[in-house]
């Protein structure tokens, strides 16, 4: 390989490198988390099976919320996505 075709794989591979920290720097943004795990887990919440108890139901997607946001979210967060936007 000659130099021009090095450089240029190189600042190819220094390019994708920097975009994808600048992507991953917003997608894991704390408020972009929230905003991506209630949208998901509020969904889920008001589509329970109906088999499925209310209050078992509520117990399970509230337990899967918490995980996916890495603390204790407010419950209630789920319950106003879901007044709000379904």
């Amino acid at each position: 390989m000659d130099s021009g075709k090095v450089t240029a794989i190189a600042t190819s591979v220094i390019a994708i490198s920097i975009l994808g920290f600048a992507f991953s720097g917003i997608r894991n943004d704390p408020k972009n988390v929230k905003e991506r795990c209630t949208a998901k887990y509020a969904k889920k919440l008001n589509n329970r099976p109906s088999n499925v108890e209310d209050f078992i139901w509520s117990r399970i997607v509230i337990e899967d919320y918490n995980e996916c946001l890495g603390y204790k979210g407010n419950s209630w967060d789920l319950y106003g996505y879901i007044n709000d936007n379904l």
